[in-house]
């Protein structure tokens, strides 16, 4: 089969792809000029340059990969901050868009969006699930939550076959975002802000590759909103104490209060303000300590038949043993 993925180069892509290419497809890749491309080159895909802002360009990559059948709709813009709001509208919610346009006479048998739990803002019941309201409280969370409303509309209107998941914390070997937590512990520096109560739900890397897949392969995906996640949630301290008892570590117990975390947060995010560095805090790095994440996935196992098939300790052994292999650790 012939399959297209945007967002290529980035982690959960390069994990795509690699599972794809496994299962004995034919991948193209959709990525920017600038992206990295130094695993992907190792990989036997088919690389298109262009940008998701570009409707010509994906246009181009679906005529180069003539008779696509499926898109993994991975490319968005996450974490930074310094950024103006404009440009996580212009490609989390006008990306999308263009791809929808783009592939509404490309006659896909699947087109899976991958959106975010970061839609749902502060969650107004644990464990959430697809029905609880979505009430997203930045810029990221509300340019994606759109962008799934897009999707869905396409999937009505146009009969697209649009399926939609909402990743958790998704963590595993090349993960450069998840890195800083295991460097932190390693390096015996975390700081704990708040009580460490709150709850986090990691996934492994390659189970949401599984769930992505599956959304791809089952006809009662299509127009659905699925959830994925690991097994269970976790405390912060129990999140912590795992990744410090594979490092055998110990981690300073000391905590900061939230209000001096986000004070903190708020002259770090001044002063950066007009440079081209990412401030060491903000308030949604703080969100990682105060919110609770906490999802049922019983949708994804009974559509889709998901299951996690790796355990939080076996993940981050995994993930600290790849980092060590880098020289990261």
């Amino acid at each position: 089969m012939k399959i297209l993925v945007t967002g290529a180069s980035g982690f959960l892509g390069k994990h795509l792809v690699r599972s794809l290419l496994a299962d004995g497809h034919e991948v193209i890749s959709f990525v920017r000029p600038t992206s990295n491309m130094e695993e992907l080159r190792k990989m036997d895909t088919e690389v298109v340059y262009g940008d998701i802002r570009d409707k010509g360009s994906i246009e181009r990559a679906l005529k180069i990969g003539r008779n696509v059948e499926v898109v993994f709709h991975l490319a968005s813009i996450l974490t930074p901050v310094n950024v103006s709001n404009s440009l996580y509208w212009d490609i989390n919610y006008q990306g999308t868009q263009n791809l929808l346009e783009a592939c509404r006479y490309a006659g896909l048998r699947a087109l899976v969006h991958c959106s975010s739990v970061g839609v749902m803002g502060t969650l107004s019941e644990i464990p959430s699930r697809e029905t609880s309201p979505c009430a997203a409280d930045n810029v990221y969370g509300r340019s994606k939550y759109q962008a799934e409303l897009l999707a869905l509309e396409y999937a009505e209107k146009y009969e697209l076959p649009v399926s939609i998941i909402r990743p958790a914390w998704i963590y595993g070997p090349g993960d450069r975002r998840t890195y800083k937590l295991f460097h932190a512990i390693a390096k015996r520096v975390f700081l704990m802000i708040g009580t460490g109560e709150t709850l986090v739900h990691p996934v492994y890397v390659e189970d949401v590759v599984q769930g992505l897949k599956l959304c791809a392969q089952h006809p009662a995906a299509v127009g659905e909103v699925f959830i994925i996640a690991g097994a269970q949630s976790v405390t912060l301290h129990q999140l912590v104490d795992t990744i410090a008892k594979e490092l055998n570590v110990k981690v300073p117990r000391l905590k900061i209060p939230v209000w001096l975390a986000r004070f903190a947060a708020s002259v770090c995010e001044k002063v950066f303000k007009w440079t081209h560095l990412q401030p060491p805090i903000h308030h949604r790095r703080l969100d990682f300590f105060l919110k609770n994440q906490s999802f049922d996935i019983s949708k994804a196992r009974e559509f889709l038949g998901f299951e996690p098939k790796v355990d939080l300790r076996t993940g981050i052994r995994t993930t600290l043993n790849w980092y060590k292999a880098q020289g990261w650790l």
